[in-house]
């Protein structure tokens, strides 16, 4: 898999910006077309069509995960902490210790929590007149 370079047709392209991500789809339609694997900030790729994200998914020699959420030198990054950006085995071993907290039952015990703040998110929704909130501060435990 080679990531193509910035080109005219990506260069006013950007995925983090808020107007962008509005309405992408044009942009998305052309990416596939002209460069399904865009590199369009050092490390940081954009992957278009199906197959091509199927098999980084599947394959961690054709992208690994460890540059995932991380903005700056891979090279010098600290060796991963979470799961997301670890690549096989590592990923796999630590899966199966977490995959039973994700089953029916620990999921139904968290009801009443999730319930509470999903409550509270949409309150503030209301309170401030608008729904594009970050969720920043939603905790992942409990």
């Amino acid at each position: 898999m080679t990531p193509s370079a910035i080109s005219d047709t990506t260069a006013s392209f950007d995925p983090f910006d808020v107007s962008t991500t509005r309405d992408p789809w044009d942009d998305y339609y052309r990416l596939r077309r002209t460069e399904p694997i865009w590199e369009f900030r050092p490390g940081i790729f954009l992957i278009t069509r199906y197959d091509d994200v199927r098999r980084c998914l599947l394959d961690p020699d054709a992208l690994s995960n460890r540059s995932n959420f991380f903005l700056g030198d891979v090279e010098r990054a600290s060796e991963p902490t979470n799961i997301t950006m670890m690549d096989t085995p590592r990923h796999t071993a630590l899966r199966k210790t977490e995959i039973g907290g994700f089953s029916r039952a620990p999921i139904r015990g968290a009801q009443e929590w999730i319930t509470g703040i999903a409550d509270a998110l949409i309150d503030g929704f209301v309170a401030d007149g608008r729904a594009d909130h970050g969720l920043g501060s939603l905790p992942v435990t409990w």
